[in-house]
């Protein structure tokens, strides 16, 4: 009885380590990591005259990733205010216009440390709020293994809404986040954005 136990506690403790030594994960454009399960806020908007964009800003990096393992990603939308999110991951590109979950249809093999751009964006044609969660699937052959999810709020704001505070002004925050959408748990030093208790948006800079 006490080996059958060891054993399952073996079997159990390889899994697990199998899982986090051949992960895929989000990273930004430096190849710094999100952690698994983060919210970050997106708020730039790119105007090519044609059409508005905001991009998540979401790379795959292979952290540890064995030879022979693949990554797929899969966007499942929750809000979806208006417009489009697109998805181009490795190389084809795919247009979602309503909530859902759109499993991943190709896969990538990347070196080790390595990134590449899920080129992941939410095309709005009116102000509002779009939140994506996205997944990176990794697999071995056909054998799902380890995921890695980052969710992503993105919001195109009426530049009338949003105000300018200083640091002396009150302001009740629901949220804050740096320029770059993380969340922040005080004031930075520096612009900050703030969602209010209110729902608007507002920013500051702290001196």
């Amino acid at each position: 009885m006490l080996m059958k136990k060891l054993f399952t506690l073996i079997l159990l403790m390889t899994t697990v380590m199998g899982y986090a030594q051949n992960s895929y994960v989000f990273a930004d454009k430096d190849g710094t990591v999100f952690e698994n399960g983060d919210t970050i806020v997106r708020t730039e908007v790119e105007d090519s005259g044609f059409d508005k964009q905001i991009n998540s800003g979401l790379y795959v990096k292979n952290v540890s990733a064995a030879d022979g393992y693949q990554v797929a990603v899969s966007a499942n939308i929750t809000r979806l205010d208006n417009g489009t999110v697109q998805l181009c991951f490795p190389e084809n590109c795919n247009y979602y216009n309503s909530v859902g979950n759109n499993e991943a249809k190709d896969k990538a093999s990347l070196a080790q440390g390595a990134l590449k751009s899920i080129q992941s964006e939410w095309l709005p044609t009116a102000y509002g709020e779009c939140i994506v969660t996205y997944t990176a699937q990794s697999y071995q052959g056909v054998f799902p293994k380890s995921s890695y999810k980052v969710t992503v709020i993105y919001r195109y704001a009426d530049p009338a809404a949003i105000k300018g505070l200083n640091a002396n002004q009150t302001v009740l925050p629901a949220q804050r986040f740096d320029l770059q959408g993380r969340p922040l748990r005080t004031s930075a030093r520096g612009l900050n954005i703030v969602r209010g208790s209110d729902g608007k948006i507002y920013k500051f800079i702290n001196k």
